[in-house]
């Protein structure tokens, strides 16, 4: 509501401004957690976000979001929340999670001894249902492993975020 009532007085890097400020931390605070569901039931978050999206930009209510997220340089709801997968493997990867998450995961080469070209790869847990598809267990290595080997062997924590936001956006955009 206060983003919709300031959008005739105040300027679209300020009204965007706004948006990290009162409606971002609500999308990405444990994210990893609460979004681990099927796509059905984020949607309502996702039609106010593209609302937001549409206030910010100062178009008209019907108008098409996509590149309003592009422009914005916005992930969507599901881009943030494989944003928050993303940040997740990069820290297990370089292990710099607590030591009770030491193995969760393994790579295909720690299952067995020759050389294919998935060695390097983490596998995803087998699961049963579809709930456990949408757990971290699951998605973690998909996501990990579908990342392009340039954003993987990023060295800090910061520069994989910039270059993982980067792709997201673009898949995003492409889709």
């Amino acid at each position: 509501g206060i983003i919709s009532k300031s959008r005739f007085y105040l300027s679209t890097k300020t009204l965007l401004s706004l948006y990290y400020t009162l409606v971002y931390p609500y999308i990405s605070y444990c994210n990893i957690v609460w979004s681990s569901t099927y796509p059905s039931n984020l949607n309502r978050i996702f039609l106010l976000q593209k609302r937001v999206v549409r206030i910010i930009s100062k178009t008209t209510y019907l108008a098409h979001t996509a590149p309003l997220f592009r422009k914005l340089n916005i992930l969507d709801i599901f881009s943030v929340h494989s944003l928050a997968i993303g940040n997740f493997m990069f820290s297990y990867h370089q292990r710099l999670l607590p030591p009770s998450f030491s193995d969760i995961f393994i790579t295909s080469s720690q299952v067995h001894s020759y050389n294919t070209r998935s060695a390097p790869h983490y596998r995803s847990h087998p699961c049963r249902t579809n709930i456990k598809q949408l757990t971290i267990l699951h998605q973690g290595p998909s996501l990990w492993n579908s990342l392009p080997s340039s954003i993987k062997l990023s060295l800090t924590i910061t520069s994989f975020k910039k270059s993982l936001k980067k792709f997201l956006i673009d898949k995003q955009h492409s889709q």
